[in-house]
């Protein structure tokens, strides 16, 4: 396909004169197409990972890893202070999703009870 377009626009290069004016359909349809095009390419990424894409499934979290440790002296050898990991973790209750944003203030005022999971 790619070659056939190169040679038709090779052809209609040579068959015109110089400095001959394109006819007005062929102005509109590489305008629309190259305006269409540039849009597309700046809004696909935004449609595709924003969360008005109609195929974007919550992502709940199943489990998690906390790990403190340090390093003396810059030798290689680490100290692990604390280990915890949380599995089987549960959506919050109204009681507690109410514990929590009255001890927290929370900028994004649209988070719900089941947004939030507890260990």
């Amino acid at each position: 396909m790619y070659l056939f377009f190169n040679k038709y626009m090779a052809d209609w290069r040579k068959s015109r004169t110089a400095y001959e004016e394109m006819d007005t359909l062929s102005k509109f349809l590489y305008g629309v197409l190259f305006n269409f095009g540039l849009i597309l390419l700046i809004l696909a990424p935004i449609m595709l990972f924003s969360g008005i894409n109609p195929t974007l499934a919550s992502n709940p979290i199943v489990g998690g890893s906390l790990s403190i440790s340090f390093e003396l002296m810059n030798n290689g050898k680490t100290y692990s202070i604390f280990n915890s990991d949380a599995f089987n973790l549960h959506n919050l209750h109204e009681k507690e999703y109410g514990q929590l944003t009255s001890s927290f203030n929370f900028v994004d005022r649209e988070l719900k009870p089941d947004q939030f999971q507890r260990a």
